[in-house]
């Protein structure tokens, strides 16, 4: 019985790590507005030069124009 309530409390532990890291996981969809920041993927403003997320300076010019595509 004590394997039962250990195996349910492992689940559950497992079930909220998970969603959890799937909350923080940052779409790297590029739109017209917000591309993916090169040091972690969170997308930022084309017009930002730090990253909101990470708060690392973006290169210059570091958003491709509208419309390209950015390799994964």
């Amino acid at each position: 019985m004590e394997w039962l309530l250990a195996l349910v409390v492992l689940a559950a532990i497992a079930y909220f790590v998970m969603k959890r890291r799937r909350a923080a996981a940052p779409s790297a969809a590029v739109s017209d507005t917000h591309h993916p920041c090169p040091s972690c993927a969170a997308p930022a403003p084309r017009t930002a030069t730090q990253c909101p997320s990470c708060k690392r300076d973006l290169p210059e010019g570091w958003a491709p124009a509208a419309g390209i595509a950015i390799p994964p």
